[in-house]
């Protein structure tokens, strides 16, 4: 008899014996940032590795000029709302710089990375009349892209630098329109 009653007491109110045991779902969620930035500078208030859903992340830009893909907007200074991971990538006007060295934009000139596109950009942000420098060590070029030198400026190679081209399957380097 104890044991139909207990069986009674199970099927007619099984939130009663076990209200205690309810498990909560209120875990916190916390999103990334991740914000890109090359040629400028983005400063985020506050930076953090992770936010707090709801939490409000101030970035700001400079020299700027749009952001770009997770957002959009043309102000430098820009609140965002962290309800997701987020992927914004801040794009800044062209500074034109009278001299311009190689490391200053990403070539390592350690014998094995690619540095032709940093090499390019140090390139790409000399004003007429500048110069680009390459310090001592070995970078490496892809031969089968160009390097598009500017008119009236200068390529400026110290002593121990050296371009060496990766390996690559190509029978032909890419010479420019050379015909």
């Amino acid at each position: 008899m104890k044991i139909l009653k207990l069986l009674a007491i199970l099927v007619l109110a099984p939130g009663a014996l076990f209200a205690e045991c309810k498990k909560t779902n209120s875990v916190a969620r916390t999103y990334t940032l991740n914000v890109t930035a090359r040629s400028g500078t983005v400063v985020k208030n506050p930076n953090m590795a992770a936010y707090d859903s709801g939490a409000i992340v101030q970035l700001t830009a400079t020299p700027f000029t749009s952001w770009s893909r997770d957002v959009t907007g043309s102000t430098s200074t820009l609140p965002v709302t962290m309800n997701a991971n987020k992927n914004i990538t801040a794009n800044f006007k062209a500074m034109q710089v009278t001299n311009a060295d190689v490391k200053s934009t990403g070539a390592t000139g350690n014998g094995s990375t690619d540095d032709t596109g940093a090499i390019q950009a140090a390139i790409d942000q000399v004003a007429p009349g500048g110069t680009v420098l390459i310090p001592d060590g070995t970078y490496m070029i892809n031969a089968v892209t160009l390097l598009n030198l500017k008119s009236n400026m200068t390529l400026k190679m110290e002593n121990g630098a050296i371009l060496k081209a990766l390996p690559n399957s190509n029978t032909h380097y890419n010479a420019g329109n050379n015909k």
